[in-house]
């Protein structure tokens, strides 16, 4: 297979990952334990912050890292636009949650599987997960 082919093979895996795992995070949200007929909010506020917060350089390494973890709350991390389980983390600030995401804390491990990304990459996908907006995490 020639390096051209390898390449353009890697970038397709890319693309279908991305769409796979935001297809999962969509159906995982219709999964709320409310009523059928209840209007999910959290779900419309992800999506309006997820537009203006995440690019797609910046999607594409949530779904590599952060969403392992964040879709699901697997080992107690908060859901995605779930703001009850954002909230106590969110009263502790910017400074706090960008500690614990590059240093780690409990089950998260440090850099949150990223290694690629930047403080301003981190910033936007807590803002995505958790539906705040900067002025609320200062």
């Amino acid at each position: 297979m020639t390096e051209e082919k390898i390449l353009a093979s890697n970038k397709t895996r890319r693309i279908v990952c991305i769409v796979l795992v935001t297809l999962v995070t969509w159906l995982l949200q219709g999964c709320s334990e409310g009523k059928v007929d209840e209007p999910v909010s959290s779900t419309v506020a992800v999506t309006q912050t997820s537009n203006a917060a995440l690019s797609a350089d910046r999607l594409e390494k949530w779904s590599r890292s952060c969403a392992q973890c964040h879709v699901a709350g697997q080992a107690g991390a908060p859901r995605i636009g779930n703001e009850a389980e954002w909230a106590p983390r969110i009263e502790k600030g910017q400074a706090t949650l960008l500690k614990h995401t590059i240093e780690g804390v409990n089950m998260m491990p440090a850099l949150g599987y990223c290694m690629s990304c930047e403080k301003s990459d981190f910033i936007a996908m807590i803002e995505f997960m958790s539906s705040t907006r900067k002025e609320a995490m200062q």
